[in-house]
């Protein structure tokens, strides 16, 4: 277990370290930029780490943050529809807490609206319209699969007449409150986060209960990407007696997808409500199942963790002293004791939860993965300064004894490279051209591959939408049709989305480390020739989210095919699937295949126009800086002096920093 407090003197350590340098190196003559340094300090003292929880609905997120939290905060959410991002924080107030509720944008509740009645085979041009029509619609009308969409829209429908003024508003609520807004659902579909105060987290950890991975709501994909990329770990949560469903193999691969390019493994998996088990062998198997899940998924060394949140949250409640008959009944049936058979302590039934070992091992994991990337962001940045000290000592040192021949020549040298990188910068399209089409014919290698994966997983798709259950009551049957087919595309959809976002991913490393090698290699060739004048500027693609437009793959597109449909007997047992399946598939696959080249274009030119602009960049400020860089303004005999005592003084504290790694 990590020594919580020996990592905070750590933390605290390498944080004076760099205002120490900010310091120190503020009182040079020609002091290098020293911005990069003071936004590595405010990094450093932000000490928030975010742990977001994801999982399918009713698979338990929020009964395990209780569990976590050893308080019953949340209230679990009786609806699929109208999932809220639900953030708490640590809070030492002693007033009356304040829930902060954001409202949905008036846009986003727009496009949640539309996309459930087009699932529904029905439109509206605008939210007016769509109240009309969605306090028309019955469930009885509409498959089962299809409800969910029906129960949001007439949630939303409403809900309209007090919650519409709210749009895009952020409004404070008493924290008694919470459970209320979230159990309303026609109050909990126009949220779109709720932050909360708690006194039970550590300092600076904010748990989110996100969305499920099964949201009807393609906007929710937008948040769990956000959260694969930024959070700084990732609980999933798999109940005992549900298999792994088609949304949690989707969110797993993408997630494994983005750990492999970024290089952390950041996910817990959370096996709860393991005490349904009926024998160890059994609770052992499912665990072994797991593990092999996600390792066929991308995932080679998965964390997984077996716990009863029920469990957990029963005996932190009956430790304190409350409600204890009624907590005792509960945990004699889960523990499947006898009535009167006396029970375990609390404290042991809490250990046997799981919940502290799967508590104490995040807390560890943040804690020792904040210090090892600040560690390692010091000593980037410390090894950045060192490098340009160094060199201007050299410089400084030589200028004393060079002939004014060899001053004249270097002087030439410096400004014909400034020249030489002035028209490269003013070159537009010339400026990184070997590099972009280098990165282009990389690229299109990738695009390659999303459309083999996305060709090779439409067989099962599509067997998965156009499956028996579909038809097992006597619905429309071109109504049950439609909504197999709707699943069929808004997955398909989903799939799409996921993988022009991770290509963006890919696309941003790609060109980061382009940028770095075209740095890297200036750097080098100012040093042969001119070392100590200069550092060149380092730059990176902005961090965004790639996706340049949504896919919008329609159902209708597999309504000719409909034809191959007769009865279920005939389509399931007779070849009636099949037929539909080896006619449709080809021509999804070719409309896919548009939507995927269409979506990299975008993608690349968006890329590569940022890419050209960063390489101008590079090369003006390294143009401009060469000629402002003159040997008088290398500094005297003093100067050597200054600069001599800074970079012994620097040498010193990185190698503090590099011997200080989280032991």
């Amino acid at each position: 277990m990590v020594d919580m407090q020996a990592m905070n003197v750590q933390m605290q350590s390498l944080i004076h370290k760099v205002d120490d340098a900010v310091v120190h190196l503020s009182s040079l003559p020609d002091a290098p930029s020293l911005q990069e340094l003071k936004d590595l300090a405010l990094r450093l003292r932000d000490s928030r780490r975010f742990v977001a929880v994801f999982g399918a609905f009713s698979a338990g997120k929020s009964s395990l943050i209780n569990a976590f939290l050893g308080n019953h905060i949340l209230t679990v959410s009786p609806h699929p529809t109208t999932a809220t991002i639900t953030e708490l924080h640590r809070s030492d107030a002693d007033f009356e807490e304040q829930i902060q509720v954001t409202m949905k944008s008036e846009a986003q509740m727009w496009e949640d609206v539309s996309r459930a009645l087009r699932y529904l085979h029905l439109q509206a041009d605008n939210l007016e319209e769509a109240i009309n029509k969605a306090a028309q619609l019955r469930s009885a009308d509409f498959p089962a699969g299809a409800r969910r969409h029906v129960s949001f829209l007439r949630a939303f429908a409403l809900g309209y007449p007090r919650m519409s003024s709210h749009l895009g508003e952020k409004l404070l609520y008493p924290l008694a409150q919470l459970g209320t807004l979230t159990a309303d659902e026609s109050v909990a579909c126009y949220l779109q986060k709720i932050s909360v105060p708690v006194s039970d987290l550590d300092a600076g950890m904010v748990l989110v209960d996100t969305p499920g991975v099964d949201s009807i709501h393609r906007r929710h994909t937008d948040v769990a990407f956000d959260y694969m990329r930024h959070a700084d770990a990732i609980l999933f949560v798999l109940y005992y007696t549900h298999a792994f469903a088609r949304a949690d193999e989707a969110f797993l691969t993408q997630l494994a997808n983005v750990q492999n390019i970024v290089g952390v493994n950041k996910l817990f998996v959370v096996i709860n409500a393991v005490d349904l088990a009926t024998s160890s062998d059994e609770q052992q198997a499912v665990r072994n199942r797991v593990v092999d899940e996600l390792r066929r998924l991308g995932i080679p060394k998965p964390r997984v963790y077996e716990v009863s949140s029920q469990i957990a949250t029963a005996a932190s409640r009956l430790k304190e002293g409350n409600d204890v008959s009624q907590l005792e009944d509960l945990l004699r049936q889960r523990l499947r004791l006898q009535p009167d058979s006396p029970l375990p302590s609390p404290i042991s039934m809490l250990d046997d939860s799981g919940i502290p070992r799967l508590r104490d091992d995040v807390r560890d994991y943040l804690s020792s993965q904040a210090y090892q990337l600040a560690n390692s962001a010091v000593v980037s940045q410390f090894e950045s300064i060192h490098h340009a000290l160094n060199g201007r000592v050299v410089k400084l040192r030589e200028l004393a004894h060079d002939s004014e021949a060899v001053r004249r020549e270097r002087e030439e040298a410096r400004q014909l490279l400034a020249d030489h990188l002035t028209q490269l910068s003013l070159n537009g399209t010339g400026a990184g051209f070997e590099q972009e089409h280098s990165l282009s014919a990389l690229w299109q290698e990738l695009y390659f591959h999303i459309g083999e994966r996305i060709r090779l997983s439409l067989s099962a798709l599509f067997r998965a939408s156009f499956h028996p259950g579909l038809f097992r009551t006597r619905d429309n049957v071109k109504r049950t049709l439609y909504q197999a087919a709707s699943e069929f595309m808004e997955e398909l959809n989903r799939k799409v989305e996921s993988e022009i976002r991770t290509l963006g991913m890919r696309m941003r490393v790609q060109s980061n480390a382009t940028l770095e090698r075209v740095r890297s290699d200036l750097q080098a060739q100012i040093d042969n020739h001119l070392a100590g004048y200069i550092d060149v500027p380092i730059f990176e693609m902005e961090d965004r989210d790639a996706l340049p437009e949504r896919s919008n793959l329609e159902p209708e597109l597999l309504s000719p095919f409909f034809r191959y449909f007769s009865n279920p007997r005939q389509f399931f047992e007779q070849g009636g699937q099949r037929e539909m399946q080896d006619a449709a598939l080809p021509v999804v696959t070719e409309v896919v295949g548009g939507t995927v080249r269409q979506q990299a274009a975008l993608l690349e030119q968006s890329f590569l126009t940022e890419f050209r602009h960063l390489m101008a960049e590079l090369y003006r400020i390294t143009a401009t800086e060469l000629r402002e860089s003159t040997d008088e303004s290398l500094g005297d005999a003093e100067s050597l002096i200054q600069y001599e005592q800074t970079l012994n003084w620097l040498t010193e504290q990185l190698n503090d920093v590099k011997n200080a790694g989280w032991k």
